[in-house]
């Protein structure tokens, strides 16, 4: 009986796609992530209690899994001689892949090993996952005759994000196709029917590299179904490789080459800033070559070798990243070298273990589709990133190649009884991990939804501490955030006019508190020590004119750890207007701008700064090179100009920072 409920959770974690709470902070890849943990700690203590009941009841890793957990093993170390442990073990709440997470993908492949025994488990397995990714695929279809549910964002149907979503669906895709393989009758015309849908699903995404990967991945099944084929078949067969390969590293040159028509698709199809970013992952691999920076630390990298063109039209609006956007990049910079070869293994022993297996006649196209499946997944990828999600459905498709590739190799052994001691143990240490991962992490969650929602100031209050003190799953967010949130309403208030309350004094002091013992603990974080300068600027404003002094000493720490960053320069200019230092304030926005004067922003704190001075002559000139600049931003710019210093000095000051 456990055993048999440890494969239904198994099961239901192919509802993962469906999954969304609105009421979480990142409310798509949260809602997935701890999903995925909890089921897979409940299914962890079914089934040491299915292998306490039965000795055959035992975890049966070939190749792939023992690859997969030696990669884990060098995350890990790198993760521990990373620049910041926590937050490669807890990870942050928008991506949620940090460590913790990759144990339980673990786990779920040791328990999947053990569960997963016959051809019908999987069909059972494919058919719940192919299922759910139907209805996924339908919401995202109807979306073009214009339907708008809660689900619906950028035609990614439940999973919010449009690359995100064509990936999962490739992966649906190859299973439809696995069913197919031994499918008959009904069973056959499913399979066919649902991958004719995931198929319509993935080409009309706004996935491009999706599309592309998946395109190739079908002609390289196809060209592998000729390869085993007569003669003439396998000659056709081999020349589809041979292109597929050489269009493959074409590509891949022709992406490091500025004029190549690769380049131009993809900055079209995303932005420039790809590149860029590509450019800092290069760096931070060049400084930690070995084991990497740690899981979760690209953003570390990406402050330190930050590159002043990201708010321009050459990099992007955006200036905050945490991934490279390439997986081999990703992988490279957080574990190093070692890590990427334990990445690498897991495929080439995931390939291995299929070709090498004779393979029955009605079964010959496993290896074909796995194989296909694989590639397109490792192509997509050196353009995208991993979610949970995504990583969920892989673990799913490595543990199928694992178990069908090695069936040989892992016949059945006498095993030994197990002593009751262990069960009982791991049933304590289960629920312990589900509390600490799950539970609290959840309730940190809820609590700024709460926050915002609070009815009363000793509500909030209350609400801020434990968002900000029961877990450490995602505190950098929630820090930043609440501060930037909780600053910003008395700034509001005060330009409305309300007075301040005491409750608003002992919420800033809290956010002080919390933000300065993490900022003390993770010196890598400039969104934390910026938000920190901000606390500090709001409490010399409302409370306590002595906190400007250390609201300077703040910032100016992290413009001396990032010097090419712009954000702590803006913020420090808002604090020197605030005590009338004007000549300091144009000066370091001025500084700001210097970094690279093609970004629109830098042209905006600049205009404010001198806006305060009352120097109209070179405000004037200003306006003309903001202009001339970005005409896109004529509506921001007349708000400035037409502003009244006398009625609007802390409106501006708070749109300054």
């Amino acid at each position: 009986m456990p055993r048999r409920i440890c494969q239904w959770l198994l099961y239901s974690l192919t509802l993962t796609p469906l999954l969304v709470w609105k009421g979480l902070y990142y409310e798509f890849t949260t809602t997935e992530a701890f999903f995925v943990m909890g089921v897979v700690e409940v299914m962890v203590l079914c089934f040491i209690w299915a292998a306490y009941k039965d000795p055959q009841v035992r975890p049966r890793l070939g190749l792939v899994g023992k690859a997969f957990l030696v990669f884990v093993a060098i995350l890990v170390l790198a993760s521990a001689f990373g620049v910041d442990p926590t937050l490669s073990f807890w990870s942050s709440f928008d991506r949620l892949t940090g460590v913790v997470f990759w144990f339980h993908l673990s786990a779920l492949f040791v328990v999947g090993s053990g569960i997963l025994r016959t051809s019908e488990d999987w069909r059972r397995l494919f058919f719940c996952s192919t299922f759910v990714g139907f209805f996924v695929s339908v919401f995202h279809l109807l979306s073009f005759a214009g339907f708008d549910g809660v689900w619906l964002v950028n035609r990614s149907a439940t999973i919010g994000n449009s690359t995100f979503f064509a990936v999962y669906i490739l992966f649906q895709l190859a299973f439809s196709l696995l069913i197919l393989v031994r499918a008959s009758g009904i069973w056959r015309a499913y399979a066919i029917f649902v991958a004719i849908v995931f198929a319509m699903a993935i080409y009309t995404s706004e996935a491009q590299a999706v599309i592309l990967s998946s395109v190739g991945g079908l002609v390289l099944i196809v060209a592998l179904m000729g390869v085993r084929r007569g003669k003439a078949a396998r000659v056709v067969g081999i020349s589809i490789i041979a292109v597929l390969v050489l269009a493959f590293f074409v590509g891949l040159l022709g992406l490091f080459q500025p004029s190549s028509a690769v380049r131009q698709w993809l900055i079209e199809h995303s932005s420039g800033s790809r590149f860029t970013l590509w450019e800092i992952a290069g760096k931070g691999i060049e400084d930690r070559p070995l084991l990497g920076w740690g899981s979760e630390n690209f953003g570390s990298v990406f402050t330190q070798y930050y590159n002043p063109c990201f708010g321009s039209f050459a990099c992007g609006a955006q200036n905050l990243f945490d991934r490279a956007h390439n997986k081999v990049l990703d992988v490279l910079v957080e574990t190093g070298v070692v890590g990427l070869l334990g990445y690498l293994a897991i495929f080439v022993a995931a390939i291995w273990s299929l070709w090498r297996r004779n393979w029955e006649p009605r079964d010959a196209l496993i290896p074909m589709v796995v194989t296909g499946a694989l590639a397109a997944y490792v192509v997509q990828d050196l353009v995208a990133l991993d979610v949970p999600l995504t990583l969920l459905f892989l673990v799913f498709l490595l543990l199928f190649t694992d178990q069908t590739g090695s069936t040989a190799v892992l016949a059945g052994k006498k095993r030994r009884f197990m002593p009751m001691a262990v069960p009982v143990c791991v049933t304590i240490f289960v629920l312990v991990v589900f509390f600490v991962n799950v539970i609290q992490p959840l309730r940190a969650n809820l609590s700024v939804a709460q926050w915002f929602e609070a009815d009363s100031d000793t509500e909030r209050l209350a609400a801020l501490d434990r968002a900000t003190g029961l877990s450490k799953v995602g505190i950098e967010d929630r820090l930043a955030f609440m501060a930037r949130q909780s600053a910003g309403k008395l700034w509001i208030e005060s330009i409305k006019g309300e007075a301040m309350t005491d409750e608003a004094g002992e919420e800033t002091v809290l956010l002080y508190d919390r933000l300065l013992a993490f900022e003390q603990t993770h010196s890598l974080s400039l969104s934390v020590q910026t938000q920190l300068g901000f606390v500090l600027h709001t409490s010399g404003k409302f409370f306590d004119e002595d906190a400007f002094q250390a609201a300077e000493n703040v910032l100016q720490e992290a413009i001396d750890r990032y010097p090419n960053h712009p954000q702590p320069r803006w913020a420090l200019a808002s604090v020197y207007l605030e005590q009338g230092k004007m000549e300091q304030a144009i000066a370091i926005t001025q500084a700001a701008f210097d970094l690279d004067p093609a970004v629109v922003e830098s042209h905006i704190q600049r205009l404010i700064a001198v806006k305060f001075s009352q120097n109209q002559e070179l405000f004037m000139r200003y306006v003309q090179e903001a202009m001339a600049l970005s005409p896109e931003s004529e509506a921001e710019i007349r708000l400035i100009y037409e502003a009244d210093l006398a009625r609007k000095r802390d409106q501006l000051l708070f749109e300054l920072y």
